[in-house]
């Protein structure tokens, strides 16, 4: 998995697509985002502090990372939490974002236990 702007998973079987919400494939990449943040730097900020492992460029990110993750998206729920962050987006425009992401970590979370060679 991938984080610039939002998380993707490569090489996702299209049969398993349907386990996301809203999610966005780039069929030339072969990845599929499952998160995504993009102009949403205060979100990035949090999440980037939370992962420690980077190769070429781009974090990877463990099955260990995924709840600190949620509990991060979870702060930015309360809409004063989210206005005191750096975004251009109003917390009315991001917070069904936030909760497909949150759901989607979940998700994900359940999905690498059961798919140990997803990535």
């Amino acid at each position: 998995m991938g984080l610039d702007n939002g998380i993707t998973i490569k090489n996702l079987p299209v049969e398993d697509y349907i386990y996301f919400r809203d999610i966005d494939v780039y069929e030339e990449d072969n990845e599929v985002e499952i998160c995504y943040w993009r102009k949403c730097w205060n979100v990035r900020d949090v999440i980037l502090k939370i992962l420690k492992t980077e190769v070429d460029n781009k974090y990877i990110i463990k099955p260990e990372d995924i709840p600190a993750i949620i509990r991060k998206l979870e702060d930015f729920l309360i809409p004063s939490n989210w206005e005191k962050g750096d975004s251009i987006w109003l917390y009315d425009e991001i917070v069904n974002n936030l909760i497909n992401d949150i759901v989607n970590l979940n998700m994900l979370l359940i999905y690498m236990k059961l798919h140990p060679e997803s990535e």
